[in-house]
């Protein structure tokens, strides 16, 4: 039971978004379209979700800071908890999709 929350997660991004070391912290995350865990992730929006990724038995999470298409920056942090093997592809699917939709925000339609 050593389980953090997204709302914990989300927070310390926030912070770091303050913190002295913010460039070098965000330089450390990975691109969606580009690099990283995110190279093959979100290509049609390249460059506008840099995160870190999460993988282990059961667990399936992002965590990222997303840029809108009007410019603004939000906070996001996903974790799917006990996820059954077969359906691990499927949460990452799912929060591709949540992606797209908070980059287009409010045009949802632009994300279908």
């Amino acid at each position: 039971d050593n389980r953090v929350t997204a709302r914990l997660i989300s927070d310390l991004l926030l912070k770091m978004m303050k913190h002295k070391y913010a460039d070098t912290f965000q330089e450390s995350m990975s691109i969606c379209g580009k690099d990283g865990t995110l190279e093959d992730r979100l290509s049609d929006i390249t460059g506008m979700v840099q995160g870190k990724t999460g993988t282990i038995d059961g667990v399936k999470a992002l965590s990222a800071y997303l840029t809108t298409r009007r410019g603004g920056t939000l906070v996001i942090s996903m974790i799917f908890n006990d996820a059954p093997k077969e359906l691990e592809s499927k949460c990452a699917d799912l929060m591709d999709e949540a992606c797209r939709i908070m980059v287009n925000w409010p045009d949802v339609a632009a994300s279908q």
